[in-house]
C-alpha cells in the first residue's frame, strides 16, 4: 500500500502535517504491542499465564511468566519413585532424581507442591499442559547445592510420604509431604507434584509437573495393562535408485537407537509386553549383519540374537506379534477387494522373520500362520480408522480379535474410562475386541524430557485404576504409533515402573483378552462410530495394485526366484503399500515399483531389421539380446496379415545368453513390403495375462515373379531375337543384289 491511499479520506487528501502525524502513531503503536509481546515466552497465551498464576510468593506464582523457552533445559526428570505403599504411620520414603541445568544459579532454590489428590481422569489429562493450582501442601525451599548428587549427575530429592495429616517439620529434618486424610478415609490416588527450581530473586527458573502415586495395598484389584510397541523404522520412498528404493534403509543413529531398545527390554524381563516388529526393519537389520567388518554389522547382529533370545520364552511372557511386511490397512484393502496383497503382505513377512540366523540353534520367532481350515486365534492391531470391511480382512491374517483405537468406536455412558473387552459389530458379523486408548499412546511422545513422560504414563494408569479400586479385571491397552523415536531412557523408565507396580499388571494381548473381563460393568457390545467405510482406496488405485502384482507374478513365471532383483521388486511393491506413506506417497512408490519393473523388461530386446525374400516361402532370422544377467523363460510370437506361418506362430525359447537368434518360417500370401510383428511375453499365470516382455518389428520383402511373366519375358526375347534375324537377312540379301547389278 502505498503512502498516498493511506492518507487520504473519501478520496480527499488529508493535510499533510495530519497524515504524518497518524503514520507516526500507527508505528509507535506497532513497535509498542510487539516488545511487550517480546516480554512473554514464544508459547505463553494470556490465558494461560492467568491460569498459571498462583498466590504471591507460592512457587508457581510467576511460573508461566518466567519460564525459559522450550529446549533451555534447566530442570529434567532422571527418575522417581513410580508409587508409595503404606505410609501410615510410620511414613515411606519418596524420592526425585533431578537434572539441574549448568545454567542454573548456584544459589538456586527447589520448590516441591503437592495438590489435592485427583478424582477423576480428565483433571489429570488436563494438569499435563496446565500447572495444577490446588495446593494441599507446600514443602520448605531446599537449596540445590545441599541435594545430594546421584550417579547419573543429577541431585537427589528425598522426602517422606505420611498421611495422617499430623506431619511435623524441623529445619534440616528429611522433607515431609503430608496426604492429610482424615481417620478412616483412603488416601490411595495420584496426586500432582509440582517441582520449581527458584533463582536468588525468587522467580523461577524452570519448573515441571510428575504425579506421586499413592496405594495402600499392594493386594487390591490391579489394572491389567497390555502394551504394544512398535519395533521399526521409516518407510523410505526414493525415486534416486530404483533398486532398491521403497523400503528400510537404516542410518547408523537408527541401528543403534533399535539396539538400545533391545538391551532395555533384555534388562527389564519381569515385565511382559507385546512387540510389533516390523519385517521390512528387520529384514533391513539383517541386509547390515551381512556387511563384513562393519561395526554396524555388529550391531546389527547382536539386535538379531537379542531379539530371538526375547521371544524365545513362554507365550506367556513376551510376546511376537505377527505383523505384515510394512504396516497396512486392512480394511481398505479389503474393502476395495484387493485381498491378494493381505496374504502377500504376511506371505512376505512370514519368508523375513522365521528363522532369524546367525545360527542353527537361535529361536525362531514366529511360527508360519495356521493352514487354511485351521481356527484363527490371533490378534490384530488396528491403528488407523476402521470400517465394517475389516470383518472380511481378519480371517486373511489369521485373527478372530482386534484391537482398534477407542476413537473409531461410538461413545458409551460409561462413567470413567472405558476398561473391558467387547463385541464389536461390523455388519452382520461380531468379533471379539478391545479398545486402545489414545489418550495413553499419545503421552508416548517425551518432548525432550523422556523419564518425565514415563512417569506421566505411569501415574495415568494408576489414575485409571484409582477411579474403581475395587472392580477386579479392569484393563487397558495402550498401541504406541508407529511413528514413535524409540528413546531408550523412556522405555527404561517406564519398564521399571512397571516392575512389581502395586496398582498395574503388565500382560501381553493374548493374555490381556482372557483376564480382562467382558459386559461385568459395561455394555458387552459396541459399534463404530460411523457407519461410513474408512478411508478407502479408490477403485482406480486398487486396478493400479491388482495390475502390479499380475505382472509381477507374470514376471516371475519368467525369470523364476532366482535373479535377486525378483526379491526386490516383491519386497518394492509390499512397501508401497504401507499406510504410514498416506495416499499421495503410495502413489509415488507404485509408479516406481512400474518403472524399476520396466527398467528389467528393458534389459531384453527385440532385434529391428529389414528381411529380403526372393520367394515365396523362406525363414526369416530374429536375434534377441538379453543384457538382464539371468535366464529368461518367455514365449516368441510372430504375426502378420500377409503371411502363414507353417510350423506355428509361437515358440517357447529360453533366454540363458546375451545373445540369442532362431529362425521363424514363412509364407508369404503376396508380393511387396510386409510387415512381420513380434512379441516376446511371459508364460501365462493363474492370476492374469502374460506379461508383455519386449516387442519388435521385421520389414519383409519379397521380390519372387510368376511363371507367366518368365514365359511372357521370353516369348519377347524370342519375337525380338526373329525379328532382328529376318531384318539382318533382308539387309544382306538387298546389299549382294546391290554389288551384283
Amino acid at each position: 500500500m502505498s503512502v498516498r491511499p493511506f492518507c487520504s479520506a473519501a478520496g480527499r487528501p488529508l493535510v499533510g502535517v495530519a497524515c504524518v502525524c497518524t503514520l507516526i502513531l500507527g508505528a509507535v503503536i506497532v513497535i509498542g504491542a510487539a516488545f511487550a509481546a517480546s516480554a512473554l515466552p514464544a508459547h505463553a497465551h494470556p490465558a494461560a499465564v492467568r491460569e498459571a498464576s498462583g498466590t504471591p510468593g507460592h512457587p508457581r506464582a510467576h511460573t508461566a511468566r518466567t519460564q525459559p523457552q522450550k529446549g533451555a533445559r534447566s530442570l529434567t526428570l532422571l527418575g522417581q519413585s513410580p508409587a508409595v505403599v503404606l505410609a501410615q504411620p510410620g511414613g515411606a520414603p519418596f524420592e526425585l532424581d533431578l537434572g539441574i541445568g549448568a545454567n542454573v544459579p548456584s544459589d538456586a532454590q527447589v520448590a516441591v507442591t503437592v495438590d489435592d489428590r485427583l478424582s477423576n481422569r480428565s483433571t489429570f489429562l488436563e494438569d499435563l499442559v496446565r500447572t495444577p493450582t490446588d495446593t494441599l501442601d507446600a514443602l520448605p525451599r531446599i537449596a540445590v547445592d545441599s541435594l545430594s548428587p546421584t550417579s547419573d549427575g543429577g541431585r537427589a530429592f528425598v522426602a517422606t510420604v505420611v498421611s495422617s495429616g499430623t506431619a511435623t517439620r524441623s529445619a534440616g529434618a528429611t522433607p515431609t509431604i503430608d496426604l492429610g486424610c482424615v481417620s478412616g478415609n483412603t488416601c490411595a490416588g495420584v496426586y500432582p507434584l509440582v517441582v520449581a527450581l527458584e533463582g536468588p530473586g525468587g522467580g523461577i527458573i524452570a519448573h515441571l509437573t510428575t504425579f506421586l502415586t499413592y496405594a495402600e495395598s499392594t493386594s487390591e484389584p490391579k489394572l491389567f495393562f497390555a502394551l504394544v510397541l512398535p519395533f521399526q523404522a521409516p518407510i523410505v520412498v526414493d525415486a534416486r535408485s530404483l533398486l532398491p528404493g521403497a523400503g528400510v534403509r537404516l542410518s547408523a543413529s537408527e541401528i543403534t537407537t533399535l539396539a538400545d531398545v533391545t538391551t532395555v527390554l533384555r534388562t527389564n524381563p519381569a515385565v511382559p509386553l507385546t512387540l510389533a516388529a516390523n519385517p521390512a526393519t528387520v529384514q533391513a537389520l539383517e541386509s547390515v549383519a551381512r556387511t563384513v567388518g562393519s561395526a554396524q554389522a555388529q550391531t546389527a547382529q547382536r539386535i538379531l540374537v537379542s531379539l530371538a533370545a526375547l521371544f524365545a520364552g513362554p507365550a506367556t511372557h513376551d510376546q511376537f506379534l505377527p505383523q505384515p511386511y510394512v504396516p497396512i490397512d486392512l480394511s481398505a484393502l479389503a474393502g476395495a477387494g484387493v485381498t491378494t496383497e493381505i496374504a502377500a503382505q504376511m506371505n512376505g513377512a512370514a519368508a523375513v522373520m522365521s528363522p532369524i540366523h546367525p545360527s542353527p540353534t537361535t529361536p525362531v520367532l514366529e511360527t508360519p500362520p495356521p493352514a487354511p481350515g485351521q481356527p484363527n486365534t490371533g490378534t490384530w492391531i488396528a491403528t488407523g480408522p476402521v470400517s465394517s470391511s475389516l470383518a472380511r480382512g481378519l480371517p486373511l491374517v489369521h485373527a478372530s480379535r482386534v484391537v482398534l483405537p477407542d476413537t473409531d468406536l461410538a461413545s458409551t455412558t460409561t462413567q470413567g474410562t472405558w476398561s473391558e473387552t467387547f463385541t464389536l459389530s461390523l455388519g452382520t458379523q461380531q468379533v471379539f475386541a478391545a479398545a486402545s486408548d489414545t489418550h495413553l499412546a499419545a503421552q508416548f511422545q517425551d518432548d525432550g524430557d523422556p523419564v518425565l513422560a514415563a512417569n506421566q504414563v505411569l501415574a495415568d494408569l494408576a489414575m485409571i485404576q484409582s477411579e474403581y479400586p475395587s472392580e477386579a479385571g479392569r484393563g487397558l491397552v495402550a498401541v504406541v504409533p508407529s511413528t514413535w523415536q524409540p528413546n531408550p531412557a523412556f522405555l527404561r523408565a517406564l519398564l521399571s515402573g512397571l516392575t512389581n507396580n502395586p496398582v498395574v499388571e503388565p500382560v501381553t494381548i493374548n493374555n490381556f483378552f482372557g483376564d480382562v473381563v467382558t459386559g461385568k460393568y459395561e455394555a458387552p457390545t459396541r459399534r463404530l462410530a460411523t457407519t461410513d467405510a474408512a478411508p478407502a482406496i479408490s477403485p482406480s488405485e486398487a486396478s493400479a495394485i491388482v495390475r502390479a502384482r499380475q505382472r509381477l507374478d507374470a514376471f516371475y513365471a519368467a525369470v523364476g526366484s532366482s535373479p535377486p532383483v525378483v526379491t526386490e521388486l516383491y519386497d518394492r511393491l509390499l512397501a508401497a503399500e504401507s499406510s504410514d506413506l498416506g495416499p499421495r506417497r503410495q502413489r509415488v512408490a507404485l509408479s516406481l515399483f512400474e518403472r524399476a519393473l520396466n527398467n528389467q523388461l528393458h534389459q531384453i530386446r527385440l532385434a529391428t531389421t529389414s528381411v529380403t525374400l526372393t520367394a515365396r516361402s523362406g525363414s526369416i532370422p530374429v536375434t534377441i539380446t538379453n543384457n538382464s544377467g539371468y535366464t529368461v523363460h518367455a514365449f516368441l510370437t510372430v504375426s502378420g496379415d500377409k503371411f502363414e506361418f507353417p510350423a506355428g506362430s509361437t515358440r517357447s525359447i529360453v533366454l540363458d545368453r546375451p545373445t540369442f537368434s532362431t529362425r521363424i518360417s514363412v509364407l508369404a500370401r503376396t508380393s511387396g513390403e510386409l510387415p512381420l510383428t513380434l512379441t516376446l511375453s511371459s508364460p501365462t499365470t493363474p492370476a492374469g495375462p502374460p506379461l508383455v516382455i519386449a516387442r519388435g518389428q521385421i520389414s519383409v520383402r519379397w521380390t519372387a515373379t510368376s511363371l507367366v511373366g518368365i514365359l511372357l519375358t521370353a516369348g519377347s526375347v524370342l519375337v525380338l531375337a526373329v525379328w532382328w534375324a529376318r531384318t539382318w537377312l533382308r539387309g544382306r540379301e538387298r546389299r549382294a543384289r546391290h554389288e551384283a547389278s
